[in-house]
């Protein structure tokens, strides 16, 4: 009789495991489900978990392994991020955005040739996807093959005249080519077509601060503060362009500032003005 019960506990109790356990189709959306919810929500480090658990079910689940790699991101984890993106490039070899999106880290992590690759793949799909000849015309900059390069980014202007961001890649590489006059006239139209891009004008600054222009850049990166006077990128540069070129911020500019940076700034300034203790000789005997 024992003997029977145990054999019945025994069979409900693998029935019962085998209909709590999930399909892994179903068990990898839902943890991507999941995943998604905690974006909403900016709960990236869970997310993350959730997206993991996604590509634990399904190793070759491209949408979960994108999601990780954009997680990450949020977190400012490029490292891990990095290899994610590339994994699902190569899962999902029809997705334009993913591609474009590998090619970009790959430009980070200075694999031209690879990265060039990644774009081409995304322009054999989509020839008019600007992201994509940009992303292409940066690798061919990094090649050195300059020329190639400008090409690339006319092509994208024409296609989508209004993103300034082009303008201020073609800028880079015709400053690259050497020809300043072209590089001016692309980091102005950066900064006409979107004149609240706080990178348009930081670009057009860099640009006036490297052609010996200080007043030009110094007008430009008040012109980026005042737009976003949070910006870190910002108040570095400003900071450090009021250190190389030794001349004081404005009073009325100082509480724009971000404070820290400020009394970075500052304190540095102070040092150098600071008079030398006389060395102490040693005494007469």
């Amino acid at each position: 009789m024992r003997t029977k019960l145990f054999g019945t506990i025994l069979l409900f109790g693998l029935l019962a495991a085998g209909a709590c356990a999930k399909d892994p189709e179903v068990a990898k959306r839902e943890f991507v489900q999941s995943g998604d919810q905690y974006v909403g929500q900016k709960k990236y480090q869970e997310a993350i978990i959730e997206y993991r658990n996604a590509v634990q079910q399904d190793p070759k689940f491209g949408e979960a392994r994108y999601k990780l790699a954009e997680a990450y991101m949020k977190l400012g984890d490029a490292r891990n991020a990095y290899g994610e993106y590339i994994r699902a490039a190569d899962l999902m070899t029809n997705n334009v955005e993913v591609q474009v999106k590998a090619a970009n880290m790959l430009l980070l992590a200075r694999q031209f040739e690879d990265a060039k690759a990644r774009a081409e793949k995304a322009l054999a799909i989509d020839p008019k996807n600007t992201d994509a000849l940009i992303a292409k015309a940066n690798a061919l900059a990094g090649l050195k093959n300059l020329d190639a390069a400008v090409t690339e980014l006319e092509d994208a202007i024409k296609i989508s005249p209004e993103k300034s961001g082009t303008y201020a890649n073609l800028g880079a590489v015709e400053m690259a080519r050497g020809n300043r006059e072209s590089a001016k006239a692309a980091f102005d139209n950066a900064v006409e077509v979107d004149p609240k891009s706080v990178n348009a004008h930081l670009a057009l600054a860099n640009f006036y601060w490297t052609t010996e222009k200080p007043e030009d850049a110094e007008r430009e990166l008040k012109a980026a503060l005042a737009l976003d006077p949070k910006n870190i990128l910002t108040n570095r540069a400003l900071a450090a362009f009021y250190v190389g070129t030794k001349r004081a911020p404005r009073r009325h500019l100082r509480p724009r500032l971000h404070p820290r940076l400020l009394r970075q700034l500052l304190s540095r300034r102070a040092s150098r003005h600071r008079p030398r203790s006389r060395p102490k000789l040693p005494r007469r005997r």
